[in-house]
């Protein structure tokens, strides 16, 4: 590791003011723009300039929040405590179950399930979950009518006596899981009125 007690480098030599630098770079640009010049804008709209200092951080909020803080600029975790997931597909729930049983037994400890049919019924899902204890492994549910997957869960759990607060199961409920990727188009999540009654299609 490096020392830091140490001189550093170009310590011998005085600062610099910024309108020091200013006064170069306006002599260098011989009365061209200099936002035209030096200032470019990013695709979402953020201006750069050319060079920053130490002072331009004073204007930077949370600059000295620690991981954990909200607002959580450098993440929520306060950990490397990372899982190790895998996804699979499920066409058919028991051969699903069985490469998720394989994962686990490898080693992860997230296993991610995408379901690719409207047809998903409860037994299927008792199926799936077949030899996997959900307290010891993290479950994400994703693809196709994931809004009954989770209804369906939450039963089993009830029906099991699970207290849900003591598993980690996320759902994706995501219109462009939903219809972009599966179908190639957006308007999944919307609205359609007929008369006095209204249909949505999100799932």
């Amino acid at each position: 590791m490096s020392d830091n007690t140490k001189e550093r480098l170009f310590d011998q030599f005085p600062p610099v003011p910024t309108a020091q630098w200013e006064e170069v770079i306006a002599a260098d640009l011989k009365g061209a723009d200099y936002d035209k010049k030096l200032v470019w804008r990013t695709a979402e709209g953020f201006s750069v300039r050319p060079y920053y200092r130490a002072e331009d951080l004073a204007k930077v909020p949370f600059l000295g929040s620690a991981p954990g803080e909200y607002p959580f600029v450098r993440g929520a975790r306060t950990d490397n405590a990372w899982r190790v997931h895998q996804t699979v597909a499920v066409t058919d729930p028991r051969t699903a179950n069985a490469e998720a049983l394989a994962a686990l037994a490898a080693g992860c400890d997230s296993i991610g399930f995408r379901i690719g049919s409207d047809e998903f019924t409860a037994a299927d899902l008792d199926a799936l979950m077949d030899g996997i204890v959900l307290g010891a492994v993290e479950l994400v549910f994703e693809g196709r009518g994931i809004r009954r997957v989770a209804e369906m869960m939450l039963a089993r759990l009830d029906r099991q006596g699970i207290d849900p607060d003591e598993v980690r199961i996320l759902f994706a409920i995501d219109p462009i899981i939903n219809k972009l990727s599966l179908k190639g188009e957006f308007g999944c999540c919307g609205a359609s009125r007929t008369g006095n009654q209204q249909e949505t299609c999100c799932e």
